[in-house]
C-alpha cells in the first residue's frame, strides 16, 4: 500500500505544470452606468507565455446602489519594444451583485479589457461591460509578483525585485 501511494504521488508530481509567473494586484477607478467609485483586488497567473488568467473581486459605491463583482479575466499581453511597457487585451465573465436599498439582485455579465502596464507594476486599463456589468470602467492599479512565483524566470518583469545582498568578495576587496 505504501509503494502504491508513493507511485501515485510521483505520477501526480510529473503531471503538475511548470511554475509560471504569479502575482497580486490592487486597483481602483470610476465606472459609468452606474456612476460609481470602486476598489478591488486580483490574483494573476500566467497560463502560457503572454497568456494570463486574472480572477478578482471589486466593490463599487454610488448612483444609489452598491455593486460587488467577481470577475475572471483572460488576458493576452504584448511586450513593446524596449521591454519597459506592455499592452494587453482580453475578456471574461463576471458575477455582479447589485444592492439597492434592502434588495439584492445577482446577474451575470461579460467584460472586454484593454490596458497598458509598466514593468514597475503600475497599470491603467479600460474595461467595457456588456449585459449587466458597468458600461465603462477606467482603472488604475498596482501589480506585484509573488515571492518565489517563478524560480526559473530570466525576465525581471515576471520575478520579484531581488533583495539587497552583501557585496561580492572582489567588490569588498576593492572597497578596502
Amino acid at each position: 500500500m505504501r509503494v502504491v501511494c508513493l507511485v501515485i504521488a510521483g505520477v501526480l508530481g510529473l503531471l503538475v505544470p511548470q511554475a509560471r509567473a504569479q502575482g497580486i494586484g490592487f486597483q481602483g477607478g470610476y465606472s459609468v452606468d452606474p456612476d460609481q467609485v470602486y476598489v478591488g483586488s486580483h490574483l494573476e497567473h500566467e497560463l502560457a507565455r503572454q497568456f494570463l488568467i486574472r480572477p478578482g473581486v471589486e466593490g463599487g459605491w454610488g448612483d444609489g446602489l452598491t455593486l460587488a463583482s467577481i470577475n475572471v479575466e483572460f488576458l493576452y499581453k504584448f511586450e513593446l519594444e524596449g521591454g519597459t511597457w506592455s499592452i494587453y487585451q482580453g475578456s471574461g465573465p463576471s458575477i455582479n451583485l447589485f444592492r439597492i436599498d434592502e434588495r439584492t439582485d445577482v446577474r451575470g455579465g461579460l467584460n472586454v479589457i484593454f490596458g497598458v502596464a509598466h514593468e514597475t507594476g503600475f497599470f491603467t486599463e479600460f474595461r467595457v461591460g456588456t449585459a449587466n456589468s458597468p458600461q465603462l470602467e477606467v482603472r488604475r492599479g498596482l501589480h506585484r509578483a509573488l515571492i518565489g512565483s517563478d524560480p526559473d524566470a530570466s525576465d525581471s518583469r515576471h520575478s520579484p525585485t531581488p533583495l539587497p545582498h552583501a557585496p561580492s568578495k572582489a567588490r569588498a576587496a576593492s572597497i578596502r
